[in-house]
């Protein structure tokens, strides 16, 4: 299941973007959120959501006031977004053509333009979902003892922050490196969620979640904040609901 973002500030051409999406051939894969401007998803993204794929009108002429850093545009809107933590491809969506070259201050996918059918769509949907596939797989590069070490993703089970340094736990080992905990998971796929100030976790290995702490597959225990917990709890139901 891919969580599929759509943002408009015209209703009726989102939930039309939506409507074809959701006729696609992978419209049993497809979980579609419209939202009418990018403060929404935004705060959306605050308790824990992230959508695997963004289809990004650029012209948001709603008349409203930007939220703080959302900037004017859907180009801005996407490059405020990566700092909330946006990993996903993007699809940009206009029916201006003097957009093209100013797309590429961000990374992106595709760019559909409007007036679009459904073939375009699900054109579009596929180049998203190969970006995403290809994301997903991609090893993550760690500095070890003067070493680089390579994992994949499904290999880590969790990670720990302790001051200056980070640890990444696998089931074998735990592999001591520098850096910040919010910059390697901005790495790593959406189902890597924080649990505390100092541990995130892979989705994919928790067996039991209890009020202070998160219990995984092969027996470890990982503390989880109050302040974190509801987040961690709702992105733990989507990810069983998504079936990945």
């Amino acid at each position: 299941m891919y969580t599929v973002a759509v943002v408009d500030d015209v209703p009726v051409e989102g939930d039309e973007l939506a409507r074809l999406l959701r006729e696609t051939p992978r419209s049993e894969e497809l979980d579609v959120v419209t939202f009418s401007d990018a403060a929404s998803l935004v705060r959306r993204m605050g308790s824990g959501w992230r959508p695997d794929i963004l289809f990004m009108d650029i012209r948001l002429n709603d008349g409203s006031e930007p939220a703080p850093g959302t900037g004017q545009t859907g180009i801005d809107a996407v490059a405020c977004l990566r700092e909330h933590g946006l990993s996903a491809p993007v699809v940009y969506v206009s029916g201006y053509d003097s957009c093209h070259t100013a797309v590429y201050r961000t990374g992106h996918v595709c760019y559909l333009r409007k007036p679009f059918g459904a073939d375009e769509v699900s054109e579009a949907l596929g180049y998203a979902v190969e970006a995403r596939e290809r994301w997903a797989a991609s090893p993550v590069r760690l500095r070890v003892a003067g070493s680089e070490r390579v994992l994949r993703p499904a290999e880590i089970l969790y990670l720990e922050s302790r001051l200056r340094r980070l640890v990444v736990h696998t089931e074998r080992e735990g592999l001591e490196t520098y850096g910040k905990l919010g910059d390697l998971l901005e790495s790593l796929p959406s189902h890597f969620v924080r649990c505390h100030q100092s541990f995130a976790v892979n989705l994919d290995h928790v067996e039991e979640l209890s009020a202070a702490s998160i219990r995984l597959a092969n027996g470890c225990e990982v503390p989880v904040s109050r302040r974190w917990r509801p987040q961690v709890r709702e992105a733990l139901f989507a990810h069983i609901r998504s079936g990945r």
